[in-house]
This record gives structure tokens, C-alpha cells and sequence, in this order.
């Protein structure tokens, strides 16, 4: 592993519709997340939430065909920002996009691409993934998705349709479970997963974190805690993947941290 794509996923958002979209970007901008706007070749910061508003008119794109599914999309947001506040990632893309499929199922994510090939990444991915938790905060009350997670998406695959179906195929290093799959599931049974730290949601979800980091030094800690959710789920008669925490390459272990 040398790289990360680290992103935060919402899936099933209950409230995603242009004026959602607004909100959403305002929430974003009110987090620190100063996004970029292409003029003339350049691609210029927007540093005034007035603008927010004529950018997402401006990138919001309608029966579009998306590469991924073949298909043409009721409506696609793609906008590209970077962290401000945060001096070791500010120069880190971070890329917001939002897909609406078809009525209900429609997915939204935002993160980007860190590289893992010395020891000081770890504090830029520190930082990164502590700025997307912030986020996930401030936006689960307006997207109410039945699902979210934070994780690295190139091994954590779950995706919209699991989220239509209820599945609960992977569990993330971040976990965002709406009310919908605690009722399916049961509260104690989230409450109860193996990790650093469990809390209730007001709308009856639960929001659920695997470990302190993202990425640790210690393998053998890791496998143990991922091998403790796959058998928690497995005594429930749950079968998931689990591949957060992360370890360090072993190149990077050989140094110091």
C-alpha cells in the first residue's frame, strides 16, 4: 500500500435535491472546505459563501451519462475544493461528488488520494481523515442517509444499491448506520461492535469507529481487531469484510515514526 484513497460515502441520502445541494456546499464551506471555481484556464479559490450558490447552478449536471453504470443519471454534482485550517494537507484535493440515479438511490462522497511512502504522511493523513469526521458531523443531520462510512474506498465497496438492500457487507473504520438499519439489525447489535468508540444518533442511528487511527504501526493489533468485528458479526449470523485499520508498508515500519 502507498497510497490511500480515503473518502467519506453517504448512501440513500433522504435530502438530495438542488436546494439540498446548496445547503450541503454551505455546510462544507462552513467546515473549512474552500472549494474551486474554473476560470479562464485557472482554477481560482471561492472565498465567499455568496458565490456557493451560483457554483453548485453552475456544476450541476442533468440526465447525465455516468461511465460507471452505462447509464444516463437523473442529475451528477462534481465540485473540487481543498482544506483550508489544516496546514499539512491544504494542498490536498478533495473532491465532492454527488450522484442522484434515480429517485432514492443516489450516493455522495468527498475525500481524495494520499500518499503513504514515508512517515511523515501519517500526520497529513491524520489530519484528513479528522477533517472528514468533522464533515461527516455536520452532514448527516441534512442528508440522512441510511448508511455512511469512512474508509478507503479501493477496498471498502459498498455502495448505493447494499444500501437500498440493507446490506451490511463491509464495516468501515468510520460507520454511519441510519435508523433503517438499526431497525433491521437492532441497536444492540451496532452498540456492540468491537471498537474505540460507539454513540447513539438523535434519529435513532449509530455512529461507530473502529479504531483512533486510521492507519496504525501496530499489524498484529490490527488483525486482531478486524478478525474480532468479522466473528462478532459471524456469532450473529453476519458475514462482513473488515479491512480497516490499516497498516504501515513494511518499508515504513523499517524507519522510525
Amino acid at each position: 500500500m502507498s497510497d490511500l484513497d480515503i473518502c467519506l460515502t453517504l448512501c440513500r441520502c433522504e435530502n438530495l435535491d438542488l436546494q439540498n445541494l446548496k445547503e450541503i456546499s454551505a455546510a462544507l464551506f462552513d467546515q473549512g472546505l474552500i472549494f474551486q471555481r474554473r476560470i479562464e484556464g485557472k482554477n481560482l479559490p471561492v472565498r465567499t459563501k455568496s458565490e456557493i450558490d451560483d457554483l453548485v447552478d453552475e456544476y450541476y449536471q442533468v440526465d447525465k451519462y455516468h461511465a460507471e453504470t452505462g447509464k444516463h443519471i437523473e442529475w451528477s454534482l462534481l465540485m473540487p475544493g481543498f482544506p483550508a485550517n489544516y496546514p499539512d494537507i491544504h494542498n490536498n484535493l478533495i473532491t465532492m461528488y454527488i450522484t442522484q440515479f434515480y429517485t432514492h438511490t443516489n450516493r455522495f462522497r468527498i475525500g481524495g488520494l494520499l500518499n503513504l511512502d514515508s512517515p511523515s504522511d501519517l500526520k497529513k493523513i491524520e489530519e484528513f481523515t479528522t477533517f472528514l469526521v468533522k464533515i461527516s458531523k455536520a452532514l448527516y443531520p441534512i442528508c440522512k442517509p441510511f448508511i455512511g462510512w469512512i474508509d478507503n474506498t479501493n477496498r471498502n465497496t459498498m455502495n448505493e444499491k447494499d444500501a437500498a438492500k440493507l446490506m451490511l457487507r463491509t464495516v468501515g473504520w468510520i460507520n454511519l448506520w441510519g435508523a433503517d438499519y438499526v431497525d433491521k439489525y437492532g441497536e444492540k447489535f451496532f452498540l456492540g461492535m468491537p471498537g474505540c468508540k460507539t454513540e447513539r444518533l438523535v434519529d435513532g442511528g449509530v455512529n461507530h469507529q473502529l479504531s483512533s487511527s486510521l492507519v496504525t504501526e501496530d499489524r498484529a493489533a490490527a488483525k486482531v481487531l478486524r478478525g474480532q468485528v468479522v466473528d462478532y458479526c459471524a456469532e450473529h449470523d453476519f458475514k462482513v469484510r473488515c479491512y480497516a485499520p490499516y497498516t504501515l508498508p513494511s518499508n515504513i515500519l523499517a524507519n522510525e515514526v
